[in-house]
């Protein structure tokens, strides 16, 4: 029973009156964030990760409330913030989830769950995805979901129709952006009524897939964000007239409610009497009684110091509110509440901050369940009971309900049993019965149709004259109540089963009706190729990524009813036992004539094997061997010149496959192909360290684009006119032993290629370096105004380098070349409002190695910087010392198109951020995150047109107790001030006060020459200057709040040898005043008797463009002139 697990909380007034709040003595294992109350009894959690960053699995529960037992289920996907509602046949339908967090993007997946079973299965993706969205039941048992936010950050504002028999419809567009999580109901004509959360009302008709917007406008007039909206009890005594109600929202928080009547003849919302307290992140639940319950929430958003303990009860019948008790736990951000069989209602989760929720359930016990004895005392009420009713009911249909209490029966009701998340329940809507009252039986009329009383599981209550309502009986509604439900079954395979990757399942099944025919297969094949069928056999069906993925049959039958519990297999894919591949010829290389094609095996693969090899899907080889090895002749004049793509499946003897592609150039037709001769390094020699490539070309006009490749890795590219070049390859980034380098040479009509099989040998040389990226301007937290020079680098890795350069997440720059410097102008004053903005760097190496690198600048721009939206930032106040969690008074003062995204940042880094068709919200800025100290807060928002405005406002942030941070200050600790030194010199800086962590830039002469972000408050840099004379040395030293200190110091520099150093030096080419582009070879000797090694390093327009270590006394190395400002320029 559930109430041997009640722990009563102290009670303000007799229960009788109010009812009575309850914590149970059991917790949730897991946050309670989406729930729906199942056939069974049983209520359904579907959490996800919970927006939990410790949380590395998506989780999932059936909890029993009679038992008080939790059965904890993984889940395949991320189910936070999804949609779920009840389908016809009982199963509950998932939609959306997340793919990613800050910022959200929403999942495409749907999922059923089987109450039969308690498992979850993956059913027919969306076409985008969903976060936030909502669900709607249709009057013929299909599902309409609509809003979240898509799989590409995008507002999702198509609607999509399901049905478990053919899986989703083509999507419709409405001609309006959605809030998030809106308010949807199903109205008995059979349309949809959207109630918000913004104030515009719209309507929505299924059928023709069309809306009618602006058909009236809340008397609140704003959003009522996390607000609540509820169907009231439809009737037949007054022709089942809709009425809506909403309530509560916003934030501060609003207590008005207001009601909309769908039978007046002009719709308009009236405003009703307020709750008892604002409301925000409300529950509001429908009662037996028709009254509706609203509880929990907060005055301000997610702060448990304002909540609204008291719960509310609102009486349609008078439109009136009584008091509803009081509970002792704050239900915020994430609290659901039920409606469950016997009459009580489940309260549960408050999640106002990331990663802390609250664990304990309480039941609210209604004042209908509580009366008084003869002596006054409160004792549970005498409950009417339900002795039998029946498990399916057609429309507009009599039926029998046995029941002792008959002749005190005043009321029969049915009750959708809830779905719910984020303040609003999907399903919840009561149907009054009429009926006559018999010995110990009520005869009833059921709904009048499917508009009124959707499909599906119902609770079936019985209230007597006291307003003392029975335990439920479950009642399914269906067009054909006396159709029984037909059953599939898969007969292929047999079982579950498990393959290798890119191997295929052979499906078949059949289905059987006792009253029918089955008309319809429905198979879906998560993972699979193909994804769905409707055939009874489908055939074989290939998986090829690993996972687990389980495949569903459902059967329909001649009524249009589906299997209740359809069938399942589980495929489990494994990574392929072996792979396939070319030895050749090279991929891109240029082929004619009979080229031989050289096939391979390797792994654990079983013999045989079936080699087929395909040019372009046609197969033109297959052989059967237990050979690791293959291999034909191809006669490449069977196709056009051009690319065509070389295709090998390799099969072994239990069935597993693997494939390899590969592309390559046709060129039979050799007056218009390009020859290629590689004279260097020679078939055969052991190559080492940097080796110089010797490339000719004849037979075509540049220019030209060379490649240099080593298997699969491209090892050099460059753009040249001329004919005969010479290109680097760094044997010590390829293995040693035999390698086969290919070079290939095109042009804009043309290609042609030539290779060279060397042995590299490095012996025990170390591998190069790992590749990293690194911002080199504007420093970090640093604000910049106008033409920004972004600077970046990379070192270590293999070249090329692609620099991709992002701002805000938006590609400004991909750049590739040799170079290890890239740079960007940035204007800030064309669509950067002032604020802080994100800039991602990107590099790419030449053997496919990445490095990231982030830094966080702040725009401040005169004038607004480019925004066309007029932000006032009302509080905190400029120079408060603010603690805990502040709030952010945030208007939006010019017009704009909502809804809006808008982000809080301060100390360089994001607090909060949410989208609000509202134009003024509070937004809450945990200030215990932020280090403390003087502190800017800035907003941003951006409208759903993209016009964009900022705002901000000087703070000191003061958490703990603690003072202020000190002021920082920089030092330079070594070398002394006036110290002459000699290369190299380590310089040790310092900072001190400020807020960590610290990034310390450090010039010479007015070029930087170090820069590091660092927690620690002394760092040290080696330098090597190598020109003798006198340095000013610059340290400017940036704390995580964005203040600054400098400091300076002058050294002289005396390395000996005089001024200049001692190594002569010529430079060759290019000549004084040559005009260079492209890549330019740059011919340098040194004159002088030196020692090397030696390190060249080539510089233009105050950037390095080229640096390496050679023992040779004339080197040639490139300068890719791109990467520096066309014209007058010194290298």
């Amino acid at each position: 029973m559930v109430l041997a697990l009640l722990v009563p909380t102290i009670a303000a007034a007799q229960a009788n009156v109010v009812g009575q709040w309850s914590i149970l003595s059991n917790q949730s294992p897991i946050n309670p964030i989406h729930v729906a109350l199942l056939p069974t009894g049983k209520i359904l959690i579907a959490s996800g990760t919970e927006n939990d960053p410790t949380h590395t699995v998506n989780r999932g529960a059936v909890y029993d409330p009679r038992t008080g037992t939790f059965n904890l289920q993984t889940l395949d996907w991320d189910a936070f913030c999804n949609a779920m509602s009840h389908l016809s046949d009982g199963r509950i339908l998932i939609v959306g989830g997340t793919i990613q967090y800050n910022p959200f993007r929403g999942s495409k997946n749907t999922t059923i769950f089987d109450p039969a079973t308690e498992r979850f299965v993956r059913v027919q993706d969306m076409a985008r995805g969903r976060w936030y969205p909502s669900n709607t039941t249709l009057a013929d048992g299909r599902t309409m979901v609509f809003a979240g936010i898509t799989d590409l950050g995008n507002f999702n504002n198509d609607v999509e129709i399901y049905d478990a028999a053919s899986g989703w419809g083509a999507p419709a567009t409405a001609p309006f952006v959605p809030p998030l999580y809106p308010w949807l109901h199903l109205l008995p004509n059979g349309k949809i009524f959207f109630s918000g959360s913004t104030p515009s009302s719209a309507i929505f008709d299924p059928a023709t897939r069309t809306w009618t917007q602006n058909v009236a406008t809340t008397t609140y007039g704003q959003d009522r964000h996390y607000g609540s909206s509820v169907l009231l009890p439809l009737s037949p005594t007054d022709g089942y007239r809709a009425r809506i109600m909403v309530m509560g929202g916003n934030n501060p928080a609003t207590a008005t409610a207001e009601m909309i009547d769908l039978g007046a003849p002009t719709l308009t919302w009236q405003a009703l009497p307020p709750m008892s307290a604002p409301r925000i992140e409300m529950n509001a639940v429908i009662l037996p009684t028709g009254k509706i319950l609203a509880l929990g929430g907060s005055a301000r958003d997610e702060d448990s110091t304002t909540a609204s303990l008291g719960a509310d009860l609102f009486d349609p019948a008078t439109r009136t509110w009584s008091s509803a008790g009081q509970s002792t736990i704050a239900r915020l951000y994430h609290s659901v509440a039920l409606l469950l069989p016997d009459a009580t209602v489940w309260v549960a989760g408050s999640n106002p901050f990331q990663g802390a929720w609250e664990p304990r359930m309480e039941i609210y016990t209604p004042a209908y369940l509580f009366t008084t004895n003869a002596s006054g005392q409160v004792v549970p009420a005498t409950r009417p009971r339900i002795t039998t009713a029946p498990a399916r009911v057609g429309y507009n249909a009599a039926f029998t309900v046995q029941t002792p209490d008959a002749a005190d029966i005043a009321s029969a009701v049915l009750i959708r049993p809830g779905s719910a998340t984020h303040s609003f329940d999907f399903d919840q809507r009561l149907l009054n019965l009429t009926f006559t009252t018999g010995s110990g039986v009520l005869n009833v009329t059921s709904p009048l149709n499917s508009n009124v009383a959707p499909p599906g599981d119902y609770m079936l209550f019985l209230v007597n004259r006291k307003g003392v309502p029975s335990v439920a009986a479950w009642v399914q509604m269906s067009p054909t109540p006396n159709n029984q439900p037909p059953n599939g079954t898969i007969t292929n395979p047999a079982a579950d089963v498990t393959i290798s990757a890119g191997q295929s399942v052979t499906f078949a099944g059949t289905g059987t009706d006792p009253d029918g025919t089955v008309t319809q297969y429905s198979w879906v094949f998560p993972g699979g190729t193909p994804n769905t069928s409707t055939s009874a056999t489908p055939g074989a069906v290939t998986f090829s990524t690993p996972g687990i993925y389980v495949v569903s049959l459902t059967v329909t039958d001649n009524q249009g009813a589906k299997d209740p519990s359809p069938p399942t297999r589980t495929v489990t894919v494994q990574s392929p036992g072996f792979t396939a591949s070319f030895s050749s010829p090279p991929d891109g290389a240029v082929v004619f004539g009979n080229q031989t094609v050289g096939m391979a095996v390797s792994g654990n693969g079983t013999a045989p094997f079936t080699y087929r090899f395909s040019v372009d899907g046609v197969q033109k080889f297959t052989q059967t061997t237990s050979s690791t090895t293959a291999s034909t002749v191809w006669n490449t004049q069977e196709v056009a010149d051009g690319n065509h793509t070389l295709t090998l499946t390799v099969t072994d003897s239990i069935g597993r496959s693997s494939t390899a592609n590969r592309t390559v150039g046709v060129q039979n037709n050799q007056a218009g192909a390009i020859n290629v001769a590689l004279t260097a390094p020679s078939p055969g020699q052991t190559v080492s360290g940097t080796v110089w490539v010797t490339i000719w070309v004849s037979g075509a006009a540049g220019p030209f684009s060379y490649q240099l490749s080593v298997g699969p890795t491209i090892v050099w590219t460059e753009s040249s006119a001329n004919t005969n070049v010479s290109l680097p390859w760094d044997t010590t980034r390829t293995p040693d032993g035999t390698q086969t380098l290919l070079v290939t040479v095109r042009n804009s009509i043309k290609s042609g290629s030539a290779s060279v099989t060397v042995n590299v040998r490095n012996g025990t040389q170390p591998p190069p370096p790992g590749l990293t990226a690194a911002f080199t301007s504007p420093a970090s937290g640093a604000t910049v105004s106008g033409a920004v020079n972004v600077g970046m680098s990379a070192s270590g890795g293999t070249p090329n380098y692609t620099f991709v350069l992002k701002i805000d997440g938006a590609i400004v720059l991909n750049q590739s070349g040799p170079g290890t410097a890239a740079a960007f102008s940035w204007t800030t004053t064309t669509g950067y409002p002032n604020g802080p903005h994100t800039l991602t760097l990107t590099v790419n190496d030449g053997a496919g190695a990445s490095a990231t690198a982030t830094r966080t600048v702040t725009v401040n721009n005169a004038g607004g910087g480019g925004g066309t939206l007029t932000i006032a930032l009302t509080s905190p106040s400029s120079g408060q010392t603010v603690s805990g969690t502040t709030w952010a008074n945030i208007w939006i003062n010019s017009p704009g198109t909502a809804p809006y995204a808008f982000t809080l940042s301060a100390a360089g880094a994001t607090v909060w951020s949410e989208s609000q068709s509202a134009t003024h919200v509070t937004l809450p800025w945990v200030t215990s995150n932020t280090p403390d100290g003087p502190q800017t807060l800035t907003v941003t928002v951006r409208d759903a047109a993209g016009a964009t405005g900022t705002a901000s406002v000087n703070v000191i942030v003061q958490n703990g107790g603690g003072s202020p941070p000190p002021p920082l200050t920089a030092a330079f600790a070594a070398p002394a001030a006036g110290a002459t030194v000699t290369s190299p010199v380590t310089i040790t800086m310092t900072a001190s006060g400020g807020a960590p962590s610290y990034t310390y830039a450090l010039t010479a002469n007015g070029s930087q020459i170090f820069s590091q972000t660092t927690t620690a408050t002394s760092t040290s840099f080696t330098w090597s200057p190598t020109a003798n004379g006198t340095y000013n040395l610059g340290l400017t030293v940036t704390d995580a709040g964005a203040r600054t200190a400098t400091a300076t110091r002058t050294v002289t520099v005396n390395n000996g040898g005089g001024a200049g150093g001692t190594v002569s030096l010529a430079v060759t080419s290019p000549s004084a005043g040559q005009t260079v582009s492209g890549t330019t070879w740059v011919s340098i000797w040194i004159t002088s008797a030196s020692t090397p090694p030696f390190t060249f390093t080539l510089s233009a327009a105050g950037a390095t463009a080229w640096s390496e270590s050679q023992s040779a006394t004339h080197v040639t190395l490139p300068w890719v002139t791109t990467d520096t400002p066309n014209g007058p320029q010194t290298l």
